[in-house]
């Protein structure tokens, strides 16, 4: 399993993964966000994405016949490793069905009700870590 930054030609199957996961109802790729792919035997088999400067995941995407198999909590490590240079938190959007998944990666909800999109906000505290 290698997580890796995106490659242009990583494009089509990272559109499709999104589209597939569910969560997302424009899965498109947007110019704002760093995206990372999971890659196993060539195949890209999960994507994150993030923006680093307010500390806050907007994409995690993995197939359903490749969940349970790690990818998304390796994505996820990677992302908060990533956010962590930067910020004290990092936040996230989730859908009803994935905060399970959250809550096990130590998130908590910052509100218990949904945002007007139908998405809970969640979020982790950890120590801030300045590269300066």
């Amino acid at each position: 399993m290698i997580i890796r930054s995106m490659l242009p030609q990583d494009t089509s199957s990272i559109e499709k993964i999104l589209s597939e996961s569910g969560s997302f109802k424009q899965p498109y790729i947007r110019e704002q966000f760093t995206y990372v792919v999971c890659e196993i035997e060539g195949r890209v088999v999960g994507v994150g994405s993030y923006t680093q400067n307010d500390g806050f995941i907007q994409q995690l995407g993995v197939p359903s016949n490749q969940q349970g198999k790690g990818i998304g909590s390796a994505l996820m490590q990677h992302l908060e490793d990533k956010i962590r240079k930067h910020c004290s938190s990092v936040n996230v959007h989730s859908t009803a069905e994935q905060i399970k998944f959250y809550i096990s990666k130590g998130y908590e909800h910052a509100s218990l009700l949904p945002n007007p999109t139908g998405l809970f906000p969640l979020t982790k505290n950890f120590a801030y870590q300045s590269t300066y």
